[in-house]
């Protein structure tokens, strides 16, 4: 959401003044909470305007014409107006999202000023159905080769989310020697024990880590990977794969008036927040 308000900064502030295409296959978007996010992008370009026309009147060299400028970028970009400039689309399975991906590019060409698209979230829908790995996999390549086509030929970024699942790294389970003398039945009842004593051990000795969902095709297809998680209790950024930035982690907070800089974590007042 926060992205989706973001990307509609105006040029005169740095940013794209575009829209967004927002595709919802979870159910977790509410209108709610993104009103509160454009009152708070507001209030900040609010915040920059009036430091700007500050300094203009210290400025001589300032023509009218960027202060024009200044002001009526700051009235068009009012929360009702950022809210409008969100094109919201919820989708069901994973039927409908082939659907509107197949049709992004008609739908980008109704409306021009589209620099964004966000899917939140590529895996759910086919997490829930979809159980042929094989039949899943060649599905999401397609999808990954028409959303780069569609960023390459639109000029757009495309945001997609996905979940992550636990990857299990089994280690060797030593066997279990028996050096006494049993009959059948008592070596039939024994040999249950032991596999069941083999399969906890393996699970007690096993490591895990966290990956992508949606399997290392998806992964692979992706050209900047983001995770979020938590660490020492502060949420952090991590960039894991990009092919012209180095792997870093930054902190960040989230407020009522949306993503901001970990250092306004205690600011609660949107006057007094200055970074986003």
């Amino acid at each position: 959401m926060q992205l989706a308000v973001d990307v509609q900064i105006p040029s005169s502030h740095g940013g794209l003044d575009g829209e967004c295409i927002y595709i919802d296959t979870e159910g977790s978007f509410h209108i709610e909470r993104l009103k509160t996010i454009a009152e708070g992008l507001y209030t900040h370009l609010t915040n920059i305007t009036k430091k700007k026309r500050k300094a203009n009147e210290s400025n001589t060299n300032t023509s009218e014409s960027n202060r024009k400028e200044n002001e009526e970028a700051l009235l068009n970009k009012t929360p009702d107006n950022l809210m409008n400039g969100i094109y919201f689309i919820r989708v069901h399975d994973s039927t409908e999202l082939l659907a509107v991906i197949n049709r992004l590019s008609s739908l980008i060409d109704q409306s021009p000023k589209v620099k964004l698209v966000i899917i939140d979230s590529i895996a759910f829908p086919f997490r829930q159905s979809l159980h042929d790995v094989a039949w899943r996999t060649r599905i999401l390549g397609g999808i990954a080769q028409t959303l780069q086509q569609v960023a390459y030929e639109k000029n757009i970024a495309v945001v997609v989310t996905n979940h992550v699942t636990t990857k299990f790294n089994k280690t060797k389970v030593k066997s279990v020697d028996v050096d006494i003398e049993l009959n059948e039945r008592q070596k039939d009842d024994l040999d249950k024990v032991l596999v069941n004593e083999a399969t906890i051990r393996e699970i007690w000795n096993t490591t895990s880590h966290l990956v992508p969902a949606l399997g290392e095709t998806w992964s692979h297809a992706v050209t900047n990977r983001l995770m979020m998680h938590y660490h020492l209790n502060e949420r952090c950024a991590s960039l894991m794969k990009s092919p012209n930035m180095k792997c870093s982690t930054t902190v960040f907070t989230i407020t009522d008036f949306g993503v901001r800089d970990v250092s306004s974590k205690k600011e609660v007042d949107p006057n007094k927040i200055s970074r986003i």
